[in-house]
């Protein structure tokens, strides 16, 4: 198997940083860039060179789609251990020394576990790949990495038809006007706010549906008819006219129609908050 043109172009400049005395370089590629290729290749020539790699993923289903990967791509798996950080950091005493560290997702490095894997095999060299080169909380990764390599833009992915094009969709799921930004990413306090005020509208959304189908039920005319034509309308009139038991009739037509009342005389309703009639379902 080969490497595209770019894939390739990562590779070189890890070695180029090794040849320039950096220890621990970062290749940072967006999603669909073909990491896992990349640093298929770097174990391949690794191995092929009779050198031992010590792989380190954060989940346990990766250990095995690498293990796949790297099968496929002709790396010696006789001296190439994959395995999760919180396994090896264990069993450090018992692993064989490699000639290389490979990091995936190498954003989540920065945590105690990886550390001790990188203190206890010191003078070893790492290389890593990430697609999002920093933490959560805005750390950088130069604790742990001493180059970063950039490689190409998702956009560039697809425009050279290394990437499919994609129309993205995404749920309303709150008014994000006015919220605060912190590193082109929403803060986490006004998203809560935000998302609170929107579940609490739906609630009151979802009560007075609730509110409304009972109160259709109780009035005996079918929900199923209503938006449908007229006539459901004139049944609501009719039979909150005929009640009458003024508070259950106003609480009814409240449930119904808001703030209401009914006129018996003549058997019509006048919203209280427009002055217009409801209008026809």
């Amino acid at each position: 198997m080969q490497l595209r043109p770019y894939q390739n172009d990562l590779v070189e400049q890890v070695r180029q940083a090794w040849r320039d005395g950096f220890k621990a370089p970062c290749i940072v590629l967006g999603c669909g860039g073909g990491k896992s290729c990349i640093v298929a290749e770097i174990a391949r020539r690794t191995t092929w060179n009779g050198k031992r790699v010590l792989f380190l993923v954060h989940r346990r289903e990766l250990v095995d789609q690498i293990f796949r990967t790297f099968v496929r791509w002709g790396v010696l798996m006789d001296l190439c251990e994959i395995g999760m950080v919180q396994t090896f950091t264990r069993r450090l005493k018992k692993l064989k020394k490699p000639a290389l560290i490979i990091t995936d997702e190498n954003h989540h490095s920065l945590a105690q576990s990886y550390k001790r894997i990188y203190e206890h095999f010191s003078d070893v060299p790492r290389v890593g790949v990430t697609a999002t080169p920093v933490r959560l909380n805005g750390d950088g990764l130069g604790d742990v990495n001493d180059k970063l390599i950039i490689g190409v833009s998702t956009k560039w992915l697809i425009e050279n038809h290394c990437l499919a094009p994609y129309d993205y969709y995404a749920p309303d799921i709150a008014d994000l006007t006015g919220l605060h930004t912190k590193m082109g990413e929403y803060v986490t306090s006004d998203i809560e706010k935000a998302m609170i005020k929107q579940q609490k509208a739906f609630a009151d959304a979802k009560d007075g549906s609730k509110a409304m189908s009972e109160a259709y039920q109780r009035l005996g005319v079918d929900i199923k008819n209503i938006g449908n034509s007229g006539d459901a309308f004139n049944q609501v009139i009719a039979a909150l006219a005929d009640m009458e038991d003024e508070t259950t009739r106003n609480a009814l037509a409240n449930d119904i129609f808001g703030k209401s009342c009914i006129d018996n005389a003549e058997n019509t309703f006048k919203l209280m908050t427009h002055d217009t009639v409801p209008p026809v379902f």
